[in-house]
């Protein structure tokens, strides 16, 4: 694709990382101009030595929440000259080898925010869990419904890129941090009215386990797709009124 990354940062939200972080910042030291971790709160500090260039580390004195740590990656990335952020994972669930595709639309003229499509992918098949890939249908359908985003293929994929000149149109302080921020966030992301593209990734998965039980899903996704239609009602009230 020919696409240029120097003006590219790498966002990775970690809290309580273990050795994949490091393989992570190696693969992508070499190939964007920036690398942003964000240390959300962890018991021991994260070091990054041995990562070359320009490698930055912001800390949270406590957990805040994946999605603050991603918001505080983006502006951080956005301040020190970045024109585009990457989200990527600090258990390596993003594919490196995909990041150019991610990062072409934004860099292109055709997008203001990529989302990641894993299930679309020729592999998804063998590499997602079943349940997780029922899962994911199943949140991506209340993501059409309560979002008015029909054409969102994978909504629970956290591989997304921003083009960051956009940040202060999205009220990203209102977007619960926690479990279902990507519902809030392509609830926010519609409303606003911002340029919006897919491109299909490959699902990496390595005996990773969720981070919340069943019961508490059920228990936390009615209250938050109840917020994700209120926030698309006002991003949407809100653009309409400022012309």
């Amino acid at each position: 694709m020919g696409v240029l990354l120097d003006d590219v940062a790498v966002i990775v939200p970690a809290f309580e990382p273990d050795e994949r972080l490091s393989s992570v910042l190696n693969e992508v030291q070499n190939r964007v101009g920036f690398v942003v971790v964000v240390d959300d709160g962890s018991s021991k500090e994260i070091l990054v030595e041995g990562v070359q260039g320009r490698c930055f580390v912001v800390r949270n004195t406590k957990n805040k929440g994946v999605f603050d740590a991603i918001r505080a990656g983006l502006e951080h990335a956005k301040n020190i000259g970045a024109k585009i952020g990457v989200v990527m994972a600090a258990d390596g669930q993003m594919a490196v080898h995909d990041l150019e595709k991610m990062v072409f639309p934004i860099a292109v003229g055709h997008a203001d925010f990529v989302k990641g499509n894993r299930l679309s992918h020729d592999c998804c098949p063998r590499a997602m869990p079943l349940l997780r890939r029922i899962g994911n249908y199943f949140l991506t359908f209340i993501c059409r419904l309560v979002c008015f985003a029909s054409e969102i293929m994978d909504s629970q994929c956290g591989y997304m890129a921003f083009r960051l000149d956009m940040l202060d149109r999205l009220p990203l302080f209102w977007i619960y941090p926690r479990y279902g921020y990507p519902l809030e966030l392509i609830a926010c992301v519609y409303g606003c009215g911002l340029r919006i593209a897919q491109v299909t990734t490959r699902p990496v998965y390595d005996g990773e386990r969720s981070g919340i039980s069943v019961l508490g899903a059920m228990v936390l996704f009615p209250f938050v797709a109840i917020r994700a239609m209120a926030l698309r009602a006002f991003c949407t009230a809100r653009r309409i009124l400022q012309g």
